[in-house]
């Protein structure tokens, strides 16, 4: 994960995916169908992805059986999202690992 989130943080500040990131953004919140389009497109591949990882860790007992894996994901990730629409904090390696090493904790067995 702590991979997975410095690569978001990577795209997030990216000068040449920041702005087309924004704009979806903005505009998947006034069109259901590109909202749509963007969930099955971007974001349940990279659920999968991170969803079969989840699994191999439940599965070698390093996160607890009772972990939702949608909500484990959604703990990794609003952060990240949090942080690059506020722009409240910089949005950087350190913070994702903060994030990780965080979220790690309470997923533990």
């Amino acid at each position: 994960m702590r991979l997975v989130l410095r690569a978001t943080v990577d795209e997030f500040t990216s000068p040449d995916f920041e702005p087309l990131f924004r704009a979806l953004s903005i505009e998947s919140l006034q069109d259901p169908r590109l909202q749509e389009q963007i969930v099955e497109r971007i974001y349940r591949p990279q659920f999968a992805y991170v969803e079969e990882r989840f699994r191999s860790a439940r599965e070698a007992g390093q996160i607890r059986q009772d972990v939702d894996l949608t909500i484990a994901f959604e703990l990794f990730m609003a952060p990240m999202f949090y942080r690059w629409q506020s722009g409240a904090e910089p949005l950087t390696h350190d913070h994702a690992d903060a994030v990780v090493d965080l979220v790690m904790r309470a997923l533990a067995p």
